[in-house]
C-alpha cells in the first residue's frame, strides 16, 4: 500500500472517524464564529482591529451578541480540536510525529482559553500567543516526524504550514508593536495556516500508519 496516499478507510475504527470529523467541525466552528462576529460587529475593519476586540463587549468593535459568537467559536473549535489532536496522536507512527500532535493538543487548548480569557483579561495575551507558538512548534515536529517516516505530502505540508505561520508573525513584529493596529491581518493569516493543515489531515487515514508500522515489524 502507498503510505503517501491521501485517503480513507472504511473499516477505521470509530476513534479514527470521530477525529477526522472533530478536525474538520473544529475549523468550521472557529470561522464560521469569527465570521458571524465580524458581520454582527458595528465597527469592525481588519485594518484598525484585532480579532480579540470581538470577543470584548467593551469594545467598539464588540457587542454582547459578537462575544458570544466569537468567544463561544473558540471554546468549542478548541475542544473539538483537542479530539482531534488525541486521535491523530494515538494513530500516528513514530515518536517525533506523536510528539507533534500532543503539542497540537495543547495549543488548542489556548485556542479555547483565548475564548475563556477574552480580550482585558490578565491571561488573554499568554494563551493567544501560546497558541500561534505552540501551532508552529507542533506541526514543524510533526512534519519532521512524518518525513522520516516516508510521508512526504503530510510532512511537507506540516512544515510548510509551520514555517508559513512563524514568517507571518515575524514579518508583522519586525514592522512594529505586536499590538498595533491592524492585529486581526496577522490573526487570520495565522490562521489560514492552522485550517490547511487540519484539513489535510482530517482527510488522512491516521489507520495506514498503524498497519504500515506493523508490516514493518513483521518484515523485520
Amino acid at each position: 500500500m502507498d503510505t503517501g496516499r491521501l485517503g480513507r478507510d472504511r473499516t477505521d475504527p470509530p476513534l479514527d472517524r470521530l477525529g477526522r470529523v472533530a478536525g474538520t467541525a473544529s475549523v468550521a466552528v472557529v470561522f464560521v464564529g469569527v465570521a458571524t462576529a465580524i458581520a454582527l460587529s458595528p465597527s469592525f475593519a481588519f485594518g484598525a482591529n484585532a480579532l480579540s476586540d470581538l470577543g470584548n463587549p467593551g469594545h467598539s468593535a464588540g457587542t454582547p451578541a459578537t462575544a458570544l459568537a466569537f468567544n463561544g467559536g473558540l471554546i468549542v473549535g478548541g475542544v473539538l480540536g483537542t479530539a482531534f489532536a488525541l486521535a491523530l496522536a494515538l494513530a500516528s507512527g513514530g515518536a517525533l510525529a506523536r510528539l507533534g500532535a500532543m503539542l497540537f493538543g495543547v495549543a488548542t487548548v489556548l485556542l479555547a482559553a483565548i475564548g475563556v480569557f477574552p480580550q482585558g483579561h490578565a491571561l488573554h495575551f499568554p494563551v493567544a500567543s501560546g497558541f500561534y507558538v505552540l501551532f508552529s512548534a507542533s506541526t514543524l515536529a510533526f512534519g519532521v516526524g512524518r518525513l522520516h517516516a516516508g510521508r512526504r505530502g503530510s510532512g511537507a505540508v506540516s512544515i510548510g504550514a509551520g514555517i508559513g505561520n512563524l514568517a507571518v508573525w515575524l514579518l508583522w513584529i519586525g514592522r512594529g508593536a505586536i499590538d498595533r493596529p491592524g492585529l486581526a491581518i496577522p490573526e487570520i493569516a495565522g490562521a489560514l495556516f492552522v485550517a490547511l493543515w487540519v484539513l489535510v489531515h482530517a482527510r488522512q487515514s491516521p489507520p495506514i500508519d498503524r498497519r504500515t508500522n506493523a508490516n514493518r515489524t513483521r518484515d523485520r
